[in-house]
């Protein structure tokens, strides 16, 4: 019976030490690995470094680096066993270098205005990252989705972060506020109730939310309330 593409024991990934701007260590014990057949390979102690500024096999499957982008890092291997990996635009069918067949999704890495990584750990599927605000002061009364592609990437299926609440500055006193975050409409809606004070922020409550549509969550200020907006930041992700 094959194995179960993409798993991994001991999977670790960051930027490299020695160019953090450019270049990613990945480290596992073990990773599962497929081929278009779906034959499996078995790749163990994998230690691979891969560079950005390099093309193919250890760089980018295609292209330049581009800014303000998620690139999908996987791991590749050929018949013999020999192990690489490469820096993809695609979430799902990166470009493999000749005599490569096998491949693994092992996570995702963000570049900055100028194409530089931003600085991430990976431990298992779960990353932590710089703070990302996705929402700001929101104020919609429905449910409203949120663009969260700044902050998460395709194939991210869980969110961490706060939610913050501020009071609505036209309400004479101070009172009760009530918001919601949700996966979806009717799905995975957490409450996020405080007294607010007129002008102030109340507080900014952790979350961890499923994310059941790509890249996207949604939010809510109850009416009626005294909410005057809802922010939104993201510091992790699991896929």
């Amino acid at each position: 019976m094959n194995s179960i593409r993409d798993c991994a024991r001991s999977l670790a990934i960051a930027n490299n030490s020695g160019a953090p701007d450019t270049q990613l260590l990945i480290q596992a014990a073990e990773i599962i690995l497929e081929d278009p057949g779906f034959q499996n390979l078995q790749a163990k102690k994998v230690g691979l470094v891969v560079d950005q500024t390099q093309k193919g096999a250890g760089g980018l499957d295609t292209g330049s680096p581009s800014p303000n982008a998620w690139y999908y890092i996987w791991v590749i291997a050929c018949q013999t066993g020999q192990t690489s990996a490469v820096l993809s635009l695609s979430s799902d069918s990166p470009t493999m270098p000749p005599a490569f067949t096998f491949k693994a999704f092992v996570g995702a890495i963000q570049t900055d205005t100028s194409g530089k990584f931003f600085r991430f750990n990976q431990v298992g599927p779960v990353v932590a990252r710089n703070a990302m605000a996705v929402l700001q002061e929101g104020a919609a009364t429905v449910l409203t989705p949120v663009d969260c592609s700044t902050a998460l990437p395709k194939k991210a299926t869980k969110a961490y972060g706060s939610v913050g609440l501020s009071a609505n500055i036209q309400q004479a006193d101070p009172g009760y506020g009530d918001a919601w975050l949700a996966s979806k409409p009717n799905q995975g809606m957490i409450e996020f109730r405080g007294y607010l004070q007129t002008g102030k922020f109340w507080f900014s409550a952790p979350f961890c939310i499923p994310v059941v549509e790509s890249q996207t969550l949604y939010y809510e200020a109850a009416p009626g309330t005294n909410v005057g907006g809802v922010s939104v930041s993201i510091s992790a992700f699991e896929f």
